[in-house]
């Protein structure tokens, strides 16, 4: 048995729809977890995963807490496969959304917090 399936959580997997984020949420899904699913474009991605709730978010703008405050409820965890390579989205991806994150998590009502 691995360690992921031991307990089935609710988590909240940004860049889903990425290379590795495909297939963080193929194992987490496989593994009995349910999955709130984050990507700029959902909706092919839909089609491809119909077993994760997917949320259409563009990461390099969701920088402000009290956005991700929704998205958190009900969550056990966070998985952050978000990533960018290059360009003028770098910082807002790579920086300023997980602070927002971060920031959301740490509030008192938030369940990812503990």
């Amino acid at each position: 048995m691995s360690l992921l399936s031991r307990c089935a959580m609710r988590i909240l997997l940004l860049g889903a729809g990425g290379f590795i984020g495909r297939h963080i949420l193929s194992e987490l899904l496989a593994s009995g977890h349910q999955v709130r699913a984050v990507a700029r474009d959902v909706a092919r991605l839909r089609e491809a995963e119909p077993g994760a709730e997917w949320v259409g978010i563009d990461l390099a703008r969701a920088t402000d807490a009290e956005g991700w405050r929704a998205h958190l409820t009900g969550i056990d965890c966070v998985v952050n496969a978000a990533g960018v390579l290059r360009g003028p989205e770098m910082q807002a991806v790579h920086v300023d959304m997980p602070g927002a994150l971060h920031a959301a998590c740490s509030a008192p009502k938030c369940a990812a917090s503990s």
